[in-house]
């Protein structure tokens, strides 16, 4: 009996699948931090009006304001009678994931860390 000639493979492993799906993952995380950010920009365009008034109340300079993502200090600064207020950034801060969320997130995949370890290695050799 002869064996059947082996065809060429059209369409994707699903190892490949996989990879896809975790790194979509990993962009639709780093979204919503971006999300998180878009919804703070109001707050600190707040932050700088409210600057503007105290520079005009006690002169313009520094002022320091609490907020959720920390303390910032928005300067003042007056020029040909008009108040302008900026801030350079917010030192960012990052949060440790909880022990159990990697495995929780990468369980829902159907992966396993030893799988996770293996796609980041193979993504690093450029294959």
């Amino acid at each position: 009996m002869r064996d059947k000639p082996m065809r060429q493979q059209s369409g994707a492993s699903l190892i490949e699948i996989l990879v896809t799906i975790l790194i979509l993952s990993f962009g639709m995380l780093a979204l919503s931090g971006m999300m998180a950010y878009a919804v703070q920009m109001p707050k600190f365009s707040a932050y700088r009006a409210t600057a503007v008034a105290l520079a005009r109340q006690y002169g313009a300079g520094p002022f320091r304001f609490r907020t959720p993502a920390g303390p910032i200090v928005i300067d003042t600064t007056e020029v040909d009678g008009r108040i302008r207020a900026g801030f350079t950034s917010v030192e960012p801060w990052v949060v440790s994931m909880p022990a159990g969320t990697l495995v929780e997130l990468t369980g829902l995949l159907g992966l396993t860390a030893q799988d996770v370890a293996d796609i980041v290695a193979y993504m690093r050799s450029g294959n």
